[in-house]
């Protein structure tokens, strides 16, 4: 009967038959709908009562069911006014499908129900015991290839940083494009292009010309330790947005972090040191570790780029790890 019934209220929507009203037909299809759902809902929930349904696991795609669960649900959003947007994902999960499923259309179901208007969010967080997955192991690699990278970057951070950190960025965003392109993903559209291109420029662009500056003068370690602080201006904006106190955990680890980032700068490294001979590039005021002559007219106190070759020196001085300090240590 309701499938019939579905039959009939979709036949008339098409014909817009009789007297009947726009509004009234999708009412009938909404309380279809939903007559549908809870019949199947409780005689899924009776047959796992009974033990009757024996749930079969097997590797799941999650971006498949959100395709199936779009189809579903996306038209009977736009006729309740709700804004409706399904975020892809790569993601596989070893469940029920039939179950899973059943799951998730029910709860967007009953947030549609009970949402006269605005807009539904819908996610998945992931609970249980802590297991190490191969996309954990993914995320190692990449930590491991983010610290191997930095300490690339420290040996041409003498030269342009604006020069290196737009090479970065346009084989780095190159290589994700395509990365992206190849998973599935369309392309976005003009404002969203613009928009993540003034994100990009500060929160990349600038932030890592910064970083190389900071590799040039502080070393690796310590530019690491001073830019991890980052992410909390975004949680400082979160919390001025959403107003959610954080728990013991996060104050623990903003504790451990700004501990960390005090000690290096309290940190106060002097020892008698000998620079080796050593020539190359980057834009510099006459000190006592610049000391060479000219071949061309200069002022004698403005900063200047050009080669310039630095000759054997011991001396004893408060210093950083910087371009010029890379000796060794004895213990």
């Amino acid at each position: 009967p309701i499938y019939a019934m579905s039959l009939a209220t979709e036949s008339m929507v098409r014909r817009q038959a009789g007297a009947i009203s726009p509004d009234a037909l999708k009412q009938m299809q909404s309380a279809v709908f939903a007559a549908d759902e809870l019949l199947s809902s409780l005689a899924m929930h009776v047959r796992l009562d009974r033990d009757e349904l024996k749930p079969e696991l097997e590797d799941i795609s999650v971006q498949d069911m959100l395709e199936r669960i779009d189809l579903l649900f996306a038209t009977r959003a736009q006729h309740t006014g709700l804004r409706w947007r399904v975020l892809p994902s790569l993601c596989k999960v070893r469940s029920n499908p039939l179950l899973l499923e059943r799951m998730v259309c029910d709860l967007v179901a009953n947030a549609m129900r009970y949402t006269p208007q605005g807009g539904v969010l819908l996610s998945w967080e992931p609970g249980g015991t802590t297991s190490f997955t191969p996309g954990s192991l993914f995320i190692v690699v990449a930590c491991l290839c983010w610290a191997i990278d930095n300490n690339l970057t420290r040996k041409v951070s003498t030269n342009d940083a604006m020069l290196v950190a737009a090479l970065k960025g346009l084989v780095a965003g190159s290589f994700n494009t395509a990365l992206a392109l190849g998973s599935g993903a369309s392309w976005p559209s003009l404002p969203g292009v613009w928009g993540s291109l003034l994100v990009g420029f500060f929160g990349y662009g600038l932030s890592l010309t910064l970083f190389v500056v900071g590799l040039r003068t502080l070393g690796t370690a310590r530019t690491g330790a001073y830019f991890c602080v980052a992410p909390l201006f975004g949680v400082i904006i979160s919390l001025a947005v959403w107003h959610s106190v954080p728990g013991p955990t996060f104050w623990l680890a903003a504790g451990l972090m700004a501990l960390g980032v005090w000690m290096h700068i309290r940190e106060r490294h002097v020892h008698q040191h000998t620079h080796e001979p050593l020539e190359h590039a980057h834009e510099h005021r006459h000190d006592e570790h610049h000391r060479h002559e000219h071949a061309f007219a200069w002022r004698g106190d403005a900063p200047h780029v050009h080669s310039h070759r630095h000759e054997v020196i011991t001396h004893e001085h408060p210093h950083y790890p910087d371009v010029h300090h890379r000796h060794t240590h004895r213990p």
